[in-house]
């Protein structure tokens, strides 16, 4: 898949073997994939850092939802931002200073994301 690392064993590595025991897809265009997942009631969530991104705490759990992900470095990739009807940025504690914290690790944006949807 462009723009995407192959399934290795280094990949499975990393994912302390969860590979091993539950699906992972690939698909060749990530703009087709969620066209096609909208097109079928799919909701789509993109993260971003600016923009009209709402707060991640505001999000609620309405049907079929898939969560996107940007790489650590340039995040979203502009078409595919475009694609995702509701982009929202993870906020920071009123106790943290919002200057110290642009971006998190995209394994913990990912959980902290889920968490707020499915733990509420």
């Amino acid at each position: 898949t462009k723009n995407s690392c192959p399934l290795s064993p280094v990949v499975s590595k990393s994912s302390s073997g969860a590979l091993e025991v539950m699906p992972v897809h690939g698909v060749s265009s990530m703009l087709r994939f969620l066209q096609q997942s909208k097109a079928n009631g799919w909701k789509c969530i993109g993260t971003v850092l600016g923009g009209e991104a709402i707060d991640s705490k505001t999000l609620t759990l309405e049907g079929p939802t898939m969560i996107v992900l940007g790489n650590e470095g340039h995040g979203l990739r502009t078409m595919i931002a475009r694609e995702c009807e509701v982009q929202v940025r993870i906020g920071v504690s009123d106790t943290i200073d919002s200057g110290l914290v642009d971006s998190l690790n995209v394994s913990v944006a990912g959980g902290v994301l889920l968490y707020q949807l499915l733990g509420k």
